[in-house]
């Protein structure tokens, strides 16, 4: 049986950032999709999901130690000038970043509120 690993593209260091800002700010890359094993795999929602509840958790664990935080902002990290990587039946990168960002706003709303009253969430996109 597959894993998600056998999907994972090899972890190669880059230079990536996050704007500096006075807040607390995550970096996510998932994939680029670049095979159809891979593709197939994002397709599945399941899996989108799962990427994105994993995100969830981890934020979940900053709010908790961090109780004077009540906002959280989603960045779907393509925007209409960055389609991100094309793949087949019109489900691009940026297609399943969306659906993650998506799932991940759905995530913290359902189960943020468990650990904070008030807690608003945000999805940016542009």
């Amino acid at each position: 049986m597959a894993s998600v690993d056998d999907y994972l593209d090899d972890v190669r260091s880059q230079n990536l950032g996050v704007m500096r800002v006075e807040m607390p700010s995550v970096l996510t890359e998932s994939f680029n999709v670049r095979n159809n094993a891979q593709h197939d795999f994002y397709s599945n929602d399941r899996n989108l999901r799962g990427l994105a509840e994993g995100y969830g958790k981890g934020i979940l664990t900053y709010l908790k130690e961090n109780p004077g935080i009540t906002k959280v902002i989603t960045d779907n990290g393509h925007g209409k000038s960055d389609p991100g990587a094309p793949g087949k039946d019109g489900k691009s990168e940026t297609y399943f970043t969306k659906e993650i960002q998506r799932h991940l706003a759905n995530f913290l709303r359902r189960e943020g509120t468990k650990i904070r009253s008030g807690l608003q969430v945000f999805p940016l996109n542009y």
